[in-house]
């Protein structure tokens, strides 16, 4: 059964072709991956052709599967396999070989992970210790980086992956900071005895997003008058080096909530969900003019919105509702332009883009 599931994927991931959903033509190809709630709190993890508005279930082994992320090259699928509320198991599957590899115990539940730029290492975050652990595709092996480093976030990758950047609080008080490499052993990561700075002076909130030249760093911050949106500029390789990371402005700011930001394929926008009392907001802004607009409004927007490699389109998650009955999560693609709806997914969240514009 397996191997008819390999060949069907196969075929799925090959048969690329247009289709037309709403009035509006998504490229040939263009895939995401998507929980798909079933009964019982059970969920499967799926896989969609956006062109075709076709799906195929990974078949996956477990019993809820959640926080997919894929590697740079969008082979392999990071994700977890919950045991139970307090058991949670980290596991890698290769898209093109069908082989699925644990990388964790569930007896010492970790997630929020993330591939370096080479997709070579996973840094994931053990939620009890709130040590950050990084785990070596070639010799599979994990270790953890320097044991003084407690964070309260998801790590995050330097773009030319000798450093983790994550939150830290300290007196209440999150802070980013980076943890670098201080050796130079060829081709040997040395993050396990690494080297530690602050980044920020005022407080820095997950999640961040570095822009497609990777020369920027966006992310949310809170002060006395409310939410900003933060820019971080890099000009060098050695982020702890004082002069290496620096301010790049505000982008937005006075807002009442802000969260998600991400990136525009150009890297000329940034778009984040804002909110306030009656409703939740999918902005956009335009990073060289300060030009904002709405692209939706929506109070049951839920969730970390992801925006498409290649077409523009924007993956939403919606809380539904008829009248005052929730009903099941859905996602729903958008035209991050108009707004327009193009496609709705139904009793589905947590949409994750597949690396690369076509496949």
């Amino acid at each position: 059964m397996r191997r008819v599931g390999l060949i069907l994927l196969a075929l799925f991931l090959s048969a690329v072709t247009a289709a037309t959903t709403a009035g509006r033509v998504l490229p040939a190809g263009e895939q995401l991956v998507y929980l798909s709630s079933l009964s019982r709190g059970q969920s499967r993890l799926l896989l969609r052709d956006t062109g075709r508005s076709i799906s195929i279930d990974l078949e996956l082994p477990g019993n809820v599967i959640a926080e997919p992320a894929w590697s740079p090259d969008g082979r392999r699928l990071a994700y977890v396999r919950v045991v139970s509320p307090a058991e949670r198991e980290l596991n890698i599957f290769d898209l093109t070989t069908g082989q699925n590899m644990p990388v964790t115990s569930p007896y010492d539940p970790a997630g929020n992970f993330a591939w370096s730029a080479d997709g070579t290492r996973l840094a994931y975050h053990f939620f009890a210790s709130q040590w950050i652990a990084i785990y070596d595709l070639t010799s599979q092996e994990s270790f953890l980086i320097s044991p003084t480093v407690v964070a309260q976030s998801p790590p995050l990758w330097s773009p030319d992956g000798r450093s983790l950047m994550y939150v830290s609080f300290v007196d209440g008080i999150p802070y980013l900071r980076v943890v670098s490499e201080q050796c130079q052993d060829s081709g040997q990561s040395c993050l396990d005895r690494g080297r530690e700075r602050w980044v920020t002076q005022n407080s820095a909130y997950w999640p961040m997003s570095w822009s497609p030249d990777q020369q920027h760093l966006v992310f949310n911050q809170l002060e006395r008058d409310g939410w900003r949106l933060e820019l971080l500029s890099i000009t060098c390789d050695d982020l702890l080096e004082p002069t290496c990371i620096g301010s790049a402005g505000t982008v937005v700011e006075q807002l009442r909530h802000s969260v998600f930001p991400f990136w525009s394929p150009d890297g000329s926008e940034v778009a984040f969900l804002s909110s306030d009392t009656t409703q939740t907001i999918l902005n956009t802004v335009n990073i060289t003019t300060g030009t904002s607009r709405q692209v939706m409004v929506n109070l049951e927007l839920y969730d970390a919105p992801a925006g498409s490699p290649g077409s523009g389109a924007i993956a939403v998650t919606q809380r539904g509702r008829r009248g005052a009955l929730a009903i099941p999560l859905r996602i729903m693609l958008l035209d991050a332009h108009s707004g327009q709806v193009w496609q709705v997914i139904d009793a589905a969240h947590s949409p994750r883009w597949r690396p690369g514009s076509n496949w």
